[in-house]
This record gives C-alpha cells, sequence and structure tokens, in this order.
C-alpha cells in the first residue's frame, strides 16, 4: 500500500510543472521527486536482496528493476552533467 500510494504521490508531483515556475516550487518538486525515486531504490534493493536471482524471473519485476535504473540514470544525468529533459 505505502507504494502505490508512493506512485500516486510522485504523478502528481511530476504533473505539476507549469511555465514560470517559482525557484522556491521548483526546489520542492525536485526535492519530492528525489525523495521518491529513494522509495523505488530501496524497495527494488530490498526484493533483489529477498528474492535474490529469483526477482528477475518475474517480468513485472525485470519492468520495476529498469524504471528505477532509467530513472536514477536519468536524475545523475541531470544533477551530475547539468543536462535537463525535453519539456513541452
Amino acid at each position: 500500500m505505502f507504494i502505490a500510494l508512493t506512485i500516486t504521490i510522485n504523478t502528481i508531483i511530476l504533473s505539476i510543472r507549469w511555465p514560470g515556475m517559482s525557484k522556491e516550487a521548483t526546489t520542492a518538486v525536485k526535492y519530492l521527486s528525489d525523495v521518491c525515486l529513494v522509495v523505488f531504490s530501496l524497495e527494488i534493493l530490498m526484493k533483489v536482496i529477498g528474492y535474490g536471482k529469483r526477482f528477475f524471473r518475474d517480468n513485472w519485476n525485470r519492468f520495476d528493476f529498469l524504471i528505477v535504473v532509467l530513472s536514477i540514470v536519468a536524475d545523475l544525468l541531470q544533477n551530475v552533467f547539468g543536462l535537463t529533459t525535453i519539456e513541452a
């Protein structure tokens, strides 16, 4: 239930960006997004430790793992290398 709530909160966070958003609002959204990513990363880590190699037998687990890894890579590209996402 906690992960479902975190997914819902993250979806809302990702949808509340707008042109001309204040720096404070941008910082808050980024912080909350990072908190969600940490929660998702910890979930994957605990599942991999708990299930071991069996974790990767389930396609949904593979999908979750891929999404979390791609999210971490995107976050690193944005925070470490200064690359930004394309926004409409």
